[in-house]
């Protein structure tokens, strides 16, 4: 009996004994901290890729997870004054200080980054980052409207809210902004003619979309088109239309400038939409007015001026860019991108020289009494000016009177400002004593282009081609042969012993016919 209770006794004491260390061990076992703890980012695309793109973190604060999987935070020191006074739990609450949080980031270096991605790949895993809130900025390229920076937390809970989630995946914006270009010589219906002349109006339309606004309460939407010195604005031709079909747009939706450059000549024009335009009014996104991706079109005109004559083979042309606010969240307009046009519309015109000869060389002041005239294929005198006051140098004209053109001192003329085509050149009348050209010199000008841009030009007539286009005509007068002249006395002797030769003449035939009748 004895020995039973004896033994009870110790299986009492080993039962307690290994309560205890099971207690031991449960304490010791227990969930640590896990400020140890590493999770990751990945950045997905929602459209396209992320090739350009750079991801810049910084950690704002330090997050440590608790036994009972509670998170506590510190903020670094890097940001203690963007967040004073803030409570690290709300994530509402650090969110709102976003702003400040990025002028805090400036200047110092990233605890993570990207670098700028080579490759067009669709996500971006960023590896080994300690626990933490994260301030990613983002860099996009140009012509994209990106997500704004943002905060991120690591680990975040998951949506179920049933653990912790230590790999975060977050999805961006990266809509690609573009803008079109193209222009065509009024009344053309091709749209392949590239060549114009003075005079000859342009027209140009751009076109682009109703940006997607979301994230914005306010948005930087900024045309802004600049023209070679040759092409004059027409500002009332000006319209915006939107949609399809196309309705015009109120020219109080937006502002319209224009300035021309004195120095180089060059015009800027600026299509700035009202900031508001295409945001939903107290909130953010589009308006029902104005749905994102909805066709945006700018159609307006120029007048090629004398100016362009001196282009040669660069021609006339403008360069169209769109400027737009590519981050969300951004104080005021936020910050903005841009884009340019790819299309570069270029247009050119041609100039006709006129290198007069005689042979042999006539008086020095024999050269004022040769003029010709010039028209087109449906042989209609080309409207021409004189380019100055003096003969010899003109310019197509529309509103032009002159037909004669004549040579300067040194036998020479120009014309400038043609379009490309068929001319013809006729000489009307030359020095006393030389032949007139029989007939009008054929002039065939047509321009090669490589991709749009005018790489070199021929003509049916000999030519020298220069950087200006300019073709060169040599026009040659021989002396001819002329009568002797008399005067009016000298021709009335001339004309009555010829007529006195034809009466010999006739005597002698009747004489010799009478003979033969008689023999």
């Amino acid at each position: 009996m004895r020995k039973r209770n004896a033994v009870k006794r110790i299986a009492a004491v080993l039962a307690s004994a290994c309560l205890i260390v099971s207690m031991l061990a449960t304490t010791v076992m227990a969930k640590p901290a896990e400020s140890a703890k590493t999770g990751s980012l990945t950045v997905t695309a929602s459209s396209g890729n992320l090739k350009d793109y750079t991801f810049d973190l910084y950690k704002v604060a330090d997050i440590t997870v608790g036994t009972d999987g509670i998170m506590s935070y510190a903020a670094t020191t890097d940001f203690a004054t963007a967040l004073a006074g803030k409570e690290l739990t709300d994530q509402t609450a650090v969110e709102n200080t976003l702003q400040d949080l990025v002028t805090a980031a400036e200047g110092k270096t990233a605890t993570k980054t990207t670098g700028k991605i080579a490759s067009e790949v669709t996500f971006q895993k960023i590896d080994e980052l300690s626990l933490g809130y994260y301030l990613v900025k983002v860099s996009a390229p140009n012509g994209v409207s990106a997500t704004g920076d943002f905060l991120v937390s690591i680990p975040s809970t998951k949506a179920d809210g049933t653990d912790l989630n230590y790999d975060v995946n977050v999805k961006v914006k990266t809509s690609t902004v573009t803008i079109g270009k193209e222009g065509k010589v009024h009344g053309d219906t091709t749209g392949d003619e590239k060549t114009v002349k003075v005079g000859d109006v342009i027209d140009y339309t751009l076109t682009m979309k109703v940006p997607d606004t979301t994230g914005f309460s306010k948005y930087v939407y900024k045309v802004t088109d600049t023209m070679d010195k040759g092409l004059a604005f027409n500002q009332t031709s000006l319209k915006v239309y939107v949609g399809d079909p196309e309705t015009a747009m109120a020219t109080s939706d937006y502002d319209l400038s224009d300035q021309t450059d004195p120095t180089t000549g060059k015009t800027t024009i600026v299509v700035n939409f009202k900031e508001n335009l295409f945001v939903k009014t107290g909130g953010t996104g589009n308006p029902d007015a104005y749905p994102a991706g909805t066709t945006l079109k700018i159609t307006y005109s120029a007048t090629v001026t004398k100016d362009a004559i001196t282009t040669g083979k660069d021609g006339v042309s403008n360069t169209a860019k769109l400027e737009f606010s590519n981050k969300p969240g951004s104080a005021g307009t936020g910050t903005t991108g841009e884009t340019p046009a790819p299309e570069k519309p270029t247009f050119y015109t041609f100039n006709l020289k006129v290198d007069k000869q005689f042979n042999p060389e006539p008086a020095a002041d024999a050269y004022k009494k040769v003029t010709f005239t010039l028209k087109d294929a449906n042989n209609t005198a080309v409207k021409l000016a004189k380019a100055g006051s003096d003969d010899g140098t003109y310019i197509a004209d529309e509103s032009g009177t002159v037909t004669d053109l004549k040579l300067n001192p040194e036998k020479k003329l120009t014309v400038s400002g043609l379009a490309a085509g068929t001319y013809y050149l006729d000489e009307t009348s030359t020095v006393s004593g030389y032949n007139l050209l029989k007939n009008a010199i054929k002039i065939v000008i047509t321009p090669k282009y490589t991709e749009g841009k005018l790489d070199g030009y021929e003509t049916t007539t000999t030519y020298v081609p220069d950087e200006t286009n300019t073709a060169t005509v040599e026009v040659l007068n021989k002396k001819g042969f002329t009568l002797p002249s008399t005067g009016g006395q000298g021709m009335v002797a001339l004309v009555a012993a010829g007529i006195c030769l034809m009466a010999a003449m006739a005597a002698l035939m009747v004489s010799y016919m009478r003979k033969r009748r008689n023999a």
